[in-house]
């Protein structure tokens, strides 16, 4: 069993984060960015795991309309040729930059991630770098005590990944 809840669909540069591993799950969650914002997600099932006859699951409020539009957007989304190797692509180039950051910031300790699922490892209180980011227009979520998630949108466009790099790094310099 696998849960692709945040990593699967193109997150990690895969179209699910397992295969950078080389396994084969018998059952996958997905949801969140499966609906793009609006909730929704599914279970896939291999056939070998598969016991589920009609009826077995039910629900008062699934179903809606509006999650499987949103859901079927999504898949559609991903089926864009290079998306994958666009994600991987610019997921390292965000890498990249950090790397080159690190020799003149010392606030930087390290980073991890793979694709555009990455973190930034701190030196300081990551709260007070979430805090001073969003005062500077940049969506970021402090993790832990030293640790900001980046997730940047699959398809963000190459002008508005370097305008949020240099709003993170004019943040840093401060620290």
């Amino acid at each position: 069993i696998v849960d692709e809840v945040q990593t699967g669909l193109g997150r990690t540069g895969k179209l699910f984060a397992y295969e950078h591993y080389g396994i084969r799950p018998d059952v996958v969650t997905i949801a969140k960015s499966l609906g793009g914002g609006i909730p929704c997600g599914a279970l896939l099932v291999s056939e070998s795991a598969n016991v589920f006859t009609p009826g077995d699951h039910s629900t008062t409020i699934g179903g809606g309309g509006m999650a499987f539009a949103a859901g079927l957007a999504t898949l559609k989304l991903l089926q864009q040729p290079d998306l994958m190797a666009k994600v991987t692509r610019k997921g390292q180039y965000i890498k990249d930059g950090w790397e080159e950051w690190r020799k003149t910031l010392p606030v930087i300790k390290g980073y991890r991630g793979l694709g555009m699922m990455l973190a930034l490892e701190l030196n300081t209180s990551s709260k007070q770098v979430m805090l001073a980011c969003l005062e500077a227009g940049l969506i970021v979520n402090a993790v832990s005590e030293t640790a900001l998630r980046i997730l940047p949108a699959l398809n963000i466009e190459e002008a508005d990944l370097e305008q949020g790099l240099a709003i993170m790094k004019k943040v840093l310099q401060q620290f």
